[in-house]
């Protein structure tokens, strides 16, 4: 089974993540899915996958995953840093601007994203809703073009990573 994450840590301790399992509001696991179609991070149509998960700190896409979805990571507010994998093509997953969900609204902790791809991932209207307000950095390989997301991510600064 191919997993989304190699990395997960819930209130500080790291999360066996190989067994596909989500996660609920309170932290404790449950057997759900981690992707469809091998390559897509999302959740049902009504929710995202890791919705509401309020111990939720980092986590780290692998290069298998392609999209993530609208509202998947949504009202995690614990959320400090993600490390999205150099798979990473596209941030939501409407196919029109009027159905756009942001991906991260609602947390406020998110301070670090790293993207190890080169060319940024397009994004939907509002993937990048609820956190262009943060101030956090973020991690973008040298000779990159972030201009899309730092057009909409003002406060934040840009590092580059070799």
């Amino acid at each position: 089974m191919t997993t989304a994450f190699t990395e997960m840590y819930i209130d500080g301790v790291q999360v066996d993540v190989t067994s596909g399992y989500t996660f609920s509001t309170t932290g404790e696991h449950t057997v759900n899915y981690m992707l469809k179609n091998n390559t897509i991070l999302t959740g049902s149509t009504l929710s995202g996958l890791f919705q509401n998960c309020t111990s939720l700190e980092e986590i780290v896409i692998t290069n298998s995953v392609t999209t993530i979805g609208d509202k998947v990571f949504q009202n995690c507010s614990s959320l400090k840093k993600i490390t999205l994998g150099n798979g990473v093509t596209k941030l939501g997953t409407a196919t029109m601007a009027l159905f756009s969900q942001p991906i991260f609204s609602g947390c406020t902790n998110l301070k670090e994203i790293t993207c190890n791809t080169t060319t940024a991932p397009t994004l939907t209207s509002k993937a990048l809703n609820g956190i262009q307000n943060n101030g956090g950095t973020l991690y973008v390989p040298r000779g990159s073009d972030y201009s899309s997301w730092t057009n909409v991510l003002t406060t934040w600064t840009i590092q580059y990573i070799t």
